[in-house]
């Protein structure tokens, strides 16, 4: 839940690094990756048209499918919790191993 990610970037001091924070409501409002991708693109103020210039980064194939259903391209991370290839099964455009090489690949694709 939303509040709880909150806080949880706030104790480690890297929420500064954040332009939005978001996730499931605690009412279950935005229970589902898409709804929540799409609650931080509307937050954001990001139109249609401008949704190519977004790319989600995330660990588990919940993040990729979430992006794909907002027609967002996504950056799959295998540092985080999923399972040897469940990125690539779900559609990542990219998958990286390391923050190394997510910076890299960010740096490449700007």
């Amino acid at each position: 839940p939303e509040p709880f990610v909150k806080r949880i970037l706030e104790h480690f001091s890297i929420d500064r690094y954040f332009d939005e924070i978001a996730g499931r409501t605690m009412d279950e409002m935005h229970a589902g990756k898409a709804e929540v991708v799409a609650d931080v693109l509307r937050r954001l103020h990001i139109p249609e048209e401008e949704k190519d210039s977004v790319i989600m980064v995330g660990d588990r194939k919940h993040d990729i499918l979430g992006a794909k259903a907002c027609g967002l391209e996504s950056i799959g991370v295998e540092y985080g919790f999923a399972e040897m290839g469940e990125l690539r099964q779900a559609g990542a455009e990219y998958v990286v191993p390391t923050v190394d090489a997510l910076e890299e690949l960010c740096l490449r694709l700007v």
